[in-house]
């Protein structure tokens, strides 16, 4: 499950971000990770030139 996306354009640099969520099997723990991509627009696609993720239990974020 994503939630709390964003995306933020400036000319060719863009930043992508939110929590990407999900629960392992049934009866699990549910984890969610927080994460941030840069990207830098080429002549037909993005390069991502950062991506940072972070781990976190379920609801702390």
């Amino acid at each position: 499950m994503l939630s709390d996306a964003g995306l933020q354009v400036l000319d060719n640099i863009a930043v992508a971000s939110g929590i990407n969520g999900y629960t392992p099997a049934a009866g699990l723990e549910a984890i969610e990770y927080r994460f941030t991509d840069v990207l830098v627009k080429q002549a037909y696609s993005g390069r991502v030139v950062a991506a940072r993720m972070r781990r976190e239990t379920a609801g702390a974020i």
